[in-house]
């Protein structure tokens, strides 16, 4: 697949007014006033006339260009990170106090501190203060000031999106995402992360492999928090919003030995009725969908240890509540809503208690005659009607350290040496209204937990050098289970399969009887229900499975200086190892409708030993399984690597080419939730596991500074060429990842 664009930024240093602005919104924070300022068409089309060769040729290439404009203001001065693992610089800090027009910004992309217009790479940084004005606290509302980035969430895990490049399934993203230099693995990470008490955010775009690794073929997003400092802090805000909405802020700093010891620690609060109205419960507001209860609390505390040696360490805790995401169908409901199969509807209980009788009874949404009446779907997008009581709990613990070592080596010069070791587990439970309606149908219910153990450490030279280089490790360890049970309506043990195959009928009224076993045709009282893996919902199914994965990683980078600094040369290579372990269970499966038994001989006996292997007769478009299990395991690895050519004729224009490759692992299919018959997994691992994805890319950049210092125009055209791309597909109702025949 190939695939290219062209994205464009600009700022102007707000304190040039005139002809040119197109608005200027003003506002009132903290006692000051401030200036959004938003160049116009004019001047951007005109800061931009020296590049135009550049962005023709690169669009020349290509059936598609994608232009995205993103109007940076510089109106706030970023906030300063001392503590950054990457930066001996505070990130974000202004290169000179005394200096007018837009202000220089420091970032961390090439894990030490570089000048914003001199790094080779097409990034969107926002600091602290910038996110408060703008209104940005999650991932979510990021995405509306960064070129080319997309967010979505299914079933709360993160779908990010960077030049079109995303995730699909159960795969592995493709943007890395850190916190404190430090790689989370774990999907939901994005999500669940309220920005507070934030330094900087940088968005890379374009593969990042060599650098920030695993998972980075469309890009990388680094979250910095704010490090202890050797002085006093205390503040904090309170909101109230509409939708009963109260959210909360608070950090406290306190020096504890002057100059050596400091003690950080934040917390947050978002509490919010949902926006998304659910019409099935309408005399109250606690259903209501897309809502907010939020809460975390990260201490820091910072170690200086001496002049060249300081140890940062970190924990945090965080809970997500409520009901959660939010998802309906657009237009009517299918009408009727038809789950196939079923003959009789009785409107009373049944007089007689034959197998089939009972079961249309006690199932009603699923055998009445041609499928169920829906009734009308809200036509208002903010509007639901669920009757599943939906909700979420999902609880995250982490623990983490930074250790930097400055220190000078004969013949080397001045060197850095920085590790970051983490430990994350998270733990969640949550509950899904699957069939999207306020009919009893299936409800899914999702229980998972991970843990993560990350390593990342790099040696680099420092100081003002001809050459710059940099060697690096990096260990992941990673490890979770997975359970979904998809019980049907109207009760979900009706019928299943008693041990020794038989056949059995879980009557939901009166006392349970005493026997673990059923009769050879019902038992009218109940039965005690047996072990797991002995026994299968026939109206609802019941699959999960665990993952452990190992990632290695070695890399390096050089960077040399030639002509006066005037040309520059970037080398990076990456070596990486990873390998994912699967097993997966489908105790219980049936799909497509009710489980109707042929009632055979007069006498109506349910068969004593069902074949449990195939799809039985009597029963329409379902099948049985019992006790499936499936483990699988697989290696892969792969070489990557960038080069960068950047050439700067004066401080104020920059350009840049290069090429990099990227890099994601394969797929193990034993993760592929069974949803459907045939659910014999042996079978979805039969048709192969993915393989590892590839990207090439081009991409061709100027960064520039116009009028003083008071205009700035940046331009970048890319072009992606995809190897095996990893999508989402689909066999015999079954989900799993291949890899497209042509990408």
């Amino acid at each position: 697949m190939n695939r290219a664009g062209c994205e464009c930024q600009s700022a102007r240093d707000n304190n040039l007014q005139g002809a040119s602005m197109s608005r200027v919104d003003r506002w009132i924070h903290a006692g000051s006033e401030h200036k959004a300022v938003r160049v116009s068409g004019l001047v951007l089309l005109l800061s931009f006339l020296p590049f135009i060769g550049i962005a023709e040729t690169v669009s020349g290439e290509t059936d598609k260009v994608e232009a995205t404009l993103d109007q940076e203001i510089a109106d706030t001065k970023p906030e300063a990170d001392p503590n950054l693992v990457v930066a001996d610089v505070p990130s974000g800090e202004p290169v000179d106090a005394e200096y007018s027009g837009i202000e220089e910004i420091l970032v961390t992309a090439q894990k030490r501190s570089t000048n914003i217009q001199e790094t080779p790479t097409a990034i969107t940084a926002l600091s602290g203060a910038q996110l408060f004005d703008r209104g940005i606290y999650d991932i979510e509302s990021l995405a509306t000031q960064v070129p080319n980035f997309q967010y979505g969430e299914t079933f709360g895990i993160a779908r990010i999106t960077i030049r079109g490049i995303g995730n699909q399934g159960f795969t592995d993203p493709s943007t890395a995402f850190h916190i404190d230099g430090i790689y989370q693995n774990n999907q939901t990470a994005a999500s669940a992360m309220t920005f507070y008490d934030i330094s900087q955010i940088e968005v890379l775009r374009g593969p990042q492999g060599t650098l920030w690794g695993r998972n980075s073929t469309a890009g990388a997003i680094n979250v910095s928090t704010r490090a202890p400092v050797h002085e006093l802090e205390v503040f904090g805000d309170l909101l109230r919003g509409s939708y009963e909405q109260w959210f909360g802020r608070g950090v406290v700093n306190i020096p504890i030995i002057q100059d050596r010891v400091a003690l950080r620690t934040a917390v947050f609060f978002d509490q919010r009725d949902g926006y998304q109205e659910n019409l099935a419960y309408p005399d109250t507001t606690s259903q209501n969908a897309d809502d907010a209860d939020t809460w975390g609390i990260r201490p820091q505390i910072l170690f200086d240890i001496s002049d060249e040696i300081s140890l940062t360490m970190r924990g945090g805790y965080g809970h997500q509540g409520g009901v959660g995401w939010a998802s309906k169908i657009q237009g009517d409901y299918p009408d009727p809503y038809q789950f196939g199969g079923p003959t009789l509807v009785p409107a009373t209980p049944p007089l007689t208690f034959l197998p089939q009788d009972l079961y249309t009874f006690l199932d009603p949404y699923h055998s009445q005659v041609g499928g169920v009446d829906m009734g009308p779907n809200p036509t208002d997008p903010r509007q639901i009607r669920r009757d599943a009581r939906q909700f979420q709990n999902i609880d995250t613990w982490d623990i983490n350290g930074t250790l930097v070592w400055d220190f000078y080596m004969p013949g080397l010069g001045d060197m850095s040496f920085s590790v970051v070791g983490s430990y994350r587990d998270e733990v969640r439970a949550q509950n899904f209204d699957v069939d999207l309606s306020d009919q009893n149908m299936i409800v899914s219910n999702v229980t998972a937990s991970t843990r993560d153990r990350v390593i990342d450490a790099h040696l680099r030279s420092e100081g003002d050098t001809s050459t710059e280089w940099l060697l690096g490790f990096f260990m992941l360890d990673a490890d979770g289970q997975l359970n979904v049970d998809l019980p049907g309506g109207g009760g979900s043990s009706n019928l299943f399969v008693g041990n020794g195959g038989r056949v059995c009928l879980n009557f939901p009224v009166g006392a349970p009887a005493p026997q673990s076993d059923c009769t050879p045709w019902i038992a009218i009282a109940g039965i005690v229900p047996v072990e797991l893996g002995e026994s299968i919902v026939l109206s609802g199914a019941r699959t999960g499975g665990s993952n452990d994965t190992l990632s290695l990683a070695g890399y390096a980078h050089v960077r040399q200086k030639l002509f006066e600094d005037k040309l520059r040369v970037g080398l990076g290579l990456r070596y990486s190892w990873d390998r994912s372990q699967a097993t997966r269970y489908s105790d219980m499966v049936t799909v497509s409708g009710p489980v109707v038994f042929d009632l055979g001989p007069p006498l109506g006996y349910i068969p004593l030993f069902p074949d449990t292997d195939e799809n039985m007769d009597g029963i329409p478009d379902n099948c049985i399984q019992l006790g499936t299990r499936t483990d699988s395991e697989e290696s892969w690895d792969g070489i990557t690597g960038d080069l960068k050519i950047e050439f700067q004729p004066d401080e104020d224009h920059m350009g840049y080419v290069s090429v990099s490759h990227g890099y994601k692992p394969g797929y193990v299919n034993g993760n592929a939730l069974a949803t459907g018959c045939p659910a014999d997994l042996s079978t979805i691992t039969g048709l192969g596991n993915a393989e590892e994805e590839t990207l090439w890319a081009y991409e061709i950049g100027s960064k520039n500074r116009f009028l003083d210092n008071t205009v700035q125009a940046n331009i970048t055209g890319f072009i992606y060429q995809y190897d095996n791309l990893q999508v989402a597909s689909q066999f015999d109702n079954t989900g799993y990842i291949q890899n497209a025949p042509r990408a």
